[in-house]
C-alpha cells in the first residue's frame, strides 16, 4: 500500500514540474514570435485596447510581455501562447488609475480572448515598455 502512495506522489510531483516548464530558453529570438502568435500581435493588441476608449491618448505606463505558453482553461483551448499587457488610464479628475493587467490569447492570426482579471502567470513574466500603446491618436 505504501508503494502505491509513493508512486502516486512521484507521479504528481513529476506532473507539477512538467506543467511549470516553458521552452528551453524561455525567450524567442529577436524578430520571431511564438507559434500561434501573429507577427503583428502588438498592433492587434493596441487596436483592441483603443477601440472602446474615447481618448486613446489617455493610456499611461503601458507595458507588455513577450509571448509565452500558459494554460488558459480547457474551454479556451488548454495551453496557448499568451501576452500580458498592463497600463493605467487617465481619470476624469486628471490623475491616472492604478495599472490593470490583461491577458491576450491568440488563434487563427487574431486575438481569441482578452482576460480582464489579473492572471497569476503574468506576475512571473518580465514586462517591457509598450510605447506603441501610448501613442493612440497618432496610430488611428
Amino acid at each position: 500500500m505504501n508503494k502505491i502512495f509513493a508512486i502516486a506522489g512521484a507521479l504528481c510531483a513529476a506532473l507539477a514540474v512538467a506543467a511549470c516548464q516553458t521552452t528551453s530558453s524561455g525567450r524567442q529570438a529577436a524578430g520571431q514570435t511564438s507559434p500561434g502568435v501573429p507577427a503583428n500581435y502588438k498592433e492587434l493588441i493596441a487596436a483592441s485596447v483603443w477601440a472602446p476608449l474615447k481618448d486613446p491618448d489617455s493610456i499611461a505606463g503601458a507595458e507588455i510581455t513577450e509571448p509565452y505558453p500558459a494554460f488558459i482553461g480547457l474551454l479556451n483551448g488548454g495551453t496557448q501562447n499568451v501576452v500580458c499587457v498592463r497600463y493605467g488610464l487617465k481619470k476624469s479628475s486628471g490623475g491616472y488609475s492604478a495599472k490593470s493587467t490583461y491577458l491576450f490569447s491568440f488563434r487563427k492570426g487574431g486575438i481569441q480572448n482578452i482576460g480582464t482579471l489579473v492572471y497569476a502567470g503574468c506576475g512571473n513574466q518580465t514586462f517591457q515598455p509598450f510605447p506603441e500603446l501610448e501613442r493612440g491618436q497618432a496610430r488611428r
